[in-house]
């Protein structure tokens, strides 16, 4: 019987077997996932489960809407407009549980996301071919802190991991099947199924995985006529990514054009990014907004405002900077062997190769069109967690050519602890090192509550961003008495102030002033809490 490979070798499985699991595997596993429900558990605990962003807010009142009309595409001005599978999961879970969108956006999903590691693994164990690497990749994914705030935020993108991750497995165990009929039948079969799930739940991130399968495409029927190593592997995966491409596009027009009729304006404003590219490189950078929002053109000063310190910001964001230099390292290594005619190509690799290129394109493409539109920077930001899903199994395989378990323990420990540590902080916005706070108190929402109750038509200053409308949002949902929250610098409209012992130390980290507030009346106070009204100038003025 021949000798069994190393743990920590590639594995040549042949034609018509399948991966297994052995018991060193589901070691491994166990671990990822305990690790993963850890941080999930700390992003619930710090703040108490009192957590909130836009995006997630917005989520939270689309799911309500959904819930409430019972409709996919609900009569509402909440509709997200590129998918609803996010918000029908959510109301059916809602439905069958009875527990309440907070609960569900602020206690249940963070700790779901941590399974996000089962798919992610299985990928990557196909795509690698080793399960050690598989697990480095798994793990390096969880410390880029990019990655967990999306993951871990009440957003749909912990769906869209799991469907792309799915996509990717499954057709490397189409590949490694061959030519079996029924297998592949059932193969397809699923893809198509995870393909679709993933468009219907964000349509953007299902053209930037079909766009990239098709760059991939094209790279491999180059390859399938190039060096004699990689003809092979080249060779089957023009077979079994071509349709999985091709099916992709239809499925995208289908639902954009018949299913689901708000995409259409997400499509409209993708068509728009070039001419507004464009449109800004030849006109003035537009002045700054008042207030602590993002400096637009100048990103430094946008550091400076949500970090006490740049050089805070680098330190905690140092994973993603590795992440990015380590896997282009990584990726150039692997092209050097494969045409050099160092190493025979394989599926899982090649694909691997040819698909971090066609991610890097997109990302590269993203950070070029900065400020050219809202879906420009949206595009940026979505387009970076998107390409470090196979940047972190790129940059494993690279750290497969260097035996790890001859570094110093100390050193690697100590540099894991670390990196744990800034991915946290950064992930949560730690408050310790960050002005862009996400926690609130339960306090604050009591006053927002009864501003909301005992107030109409009325705008009502919240603080120096977004933070307390956020939260409403997430809590509450919006405002019943056509209320309305104001933020930054506050501007003649505005009739209401709350100011919080929050508010005030945010303000002060700021370097902001408070608005003053002497000559109003103080309608409300909770002891932390406050809320001032100016006085009326007309007599029916209220």
């Amino acid at each position: 019987m021949p000798d069994r490979p190393r743990r920590d070798e590639p594995v040549t499985i042949p034609q018509g077997h399948t991966l297994e699991l052995h018991v060193g595997d589901r070691g491994q596993v166990l671990g990822l996932l305990c690790f993963g429900l850890i941080i999930a558990t700390y992003w619930i605990v710090r703040s108490g489960g009192l957590w909130a962003d836009n995006d997630s807010a917005f989520m939270a009142n689309a799911i309500r809407t959904v819930a409430r009309d019972g409709r996919i595409v609900p009569n509402a001005a909440e509709v997200y407009a590129n998918g609803y599978g996010y918000q029908v999961l959510s109301a059916a879970v809602l439905a069958f549980s009875g527990i309440s969108v907070p609960t569900l956006q602020q206690f249940i999903y963070p700790l779901l996301s941590a399974f996000v590691v089962l798919p992610a693994w299985a990928a990557y164990r196909g795509l690698l071919g080793s399960a050690t690497s598989a697990t480095v990749g798994t793990l390096i994914l969880f410390l880029i802190p990019g990655y967990l705030f999306t993951l871990l935020r009440g957003s749909h993108e912990r769906l869209d991991r799991v469907f792309i991750f799915a996509i990717l497995w499954l057709l490397v165990r189409s590949a490694r099947t061959g030519q079996r009929p029924e297998v592949s039948a059932i193969h397809a079969g699923l893809i198509a199924v995870m393909g679709y799930a993933l468009v219907a739940t964000n349509d953007l991130f299902g053209m930037s995985m079909f766009a990239a399968m098709a760059i991939a495409l094209g790279g491999a029927l180059v390859l399938q006529k190039g060096p004699t190593n990689t003809r092979v592997a080249a060779m089957s995966i023009v077979r079994d990514s071509r349709w999985v491409t091709a099916a992709g596009f239809v499925a995208l027009a289908i639902f954009m054009l018949f299913i689901y009729e708000p995409a259409g304006h997400s499509l409209r404003q993708l068509l728009q990014v070039p001419t507004s590219m464009i449109t800004n490189l030849l006109r003035e950078a537009p002045a700054a907004p008042a207030g602590p929002g993002p400096a637009d053109g100048d990103p430094l000063a946008g550091i400076v405002v949500r970090w006490i310190h740049p050089a805070v910001y680098f330190l905690l964001s140092l994973g993603e900077y590795l992440l990015i230099v380590g896997s282009a390292l990584a990726w150039l290594r692997l092209g050097w062997l494969l045409f050099r005619h160092r190493m025979a190509a394989k599926f899982g690799p090649l694909f691997l190769w040819l698909l971090y290129a066609a991610f890097a394109v997109q990302f590269g493409a993203a950070v070029f069109s900065e400020g050219a539109s809202a879906i420009a920077d949206n595009l940026q930001y979505r387009s970076f967690t998107v390409f470090a899903l196979v940047a972190a199994p790129m940059l494993a395989h690279g750290l497969g050519a260097f035996r790890l378990a001859e570094w110093p323990k100390p050193l690697l420990r100590t540099g894991l602890a670390f990196m744990v540590v800034a991915a946290l902080f950064k992930a949560t916005n730690e408050p310790l090192v960050g002005n862009n706070w996400t926690f609130y108190t339960g306090p604050e929402l009591a006053a927002l509550e009864w501003a909301d109750a005992n107030q109409r038509a009325t705008f009502t200053w919240v603080g120096p961003d977004e933070r307390l409308s956020a939260a409403y949002g997430v809590a509450a949902g919006v405002t019943e008495n056509m209320n309305r929250w104001a933020f930054r610098a506050p501007e003649p409209i505005v009739r209401a102030f709350l100011i919080s012992d929050g508010v005030r130390t945010q303000s002060a980290r700021l370097g902001l002033p408070l608005p003053a507030v002497d000559p109003h009346n103080r309608v409300y106070d909770n002891g932390s809490v406050q809320l001032y009204r100016t006085r009326a100038v007309a007599p029916f003025q209220r």
